[in-house]
């Protein structure tokens, strides 16, 4: 099996695609409360990683697939998700260390947006993909 079947059979899973829709709206609603209170808890940074570990997951299939197809893809893949997801997580994953021993309540994830964007194409992807099996 493919790398880029594996992560096609993954895209059209609404298992999947709901939990990765759900965790970005989730880790979008705290970046924005975040910013208001000013203030981390345990909780939504543990529900931050959990979202980060399914970007990670997504963007491990998606590496192999390009990267199978050519280093230029492999590449050109690296300098846009790879960005977007290295800004994320470091930032996320910051927020414990913070400054002079103190948690640090300020990070990117607002990118998590483009994780919606990205689900909401997958999910008129699979309903094109049912689409066409009806037919």
């Amino acid at each position: 099996e493919t790398w880029s079947t594996k992560r096609q059979r993954l895209h059209i899973s609404p298992t999947f695609v709901s939990i990765y829709l759900l965790a970005s709206c989730v880790q979008t609603y705290i970046f924005c409360q975040r910013t208001v209170s000013k203030s981390v808890g345990t909780l939504s940074f543990c529900l931050e990683i959990c979202a980060c570990c399914l970007y990670g997951l997504d963007f491990f299939l998606g590496f192999m697939q390009h990267n199978a197809a050519s280093l230029s893809r492999g590449l050109s893949f690296l300098c846009t998700w790879g960005v977007v997801n290295c800004l994320l997580f470091s930032s996320v994953l910051y927020i414990p260390i913070g400054r002079g021993g103190t948690i640090t309540w300020g990070s990117l994830s607002f990118l998590a947006v483009l994780h919606i964007l990205q689900a909401w194409h997958w999910v008129f992807f699979a309903a094109k993909a049912t689409l066409s099996s009806i037919k």
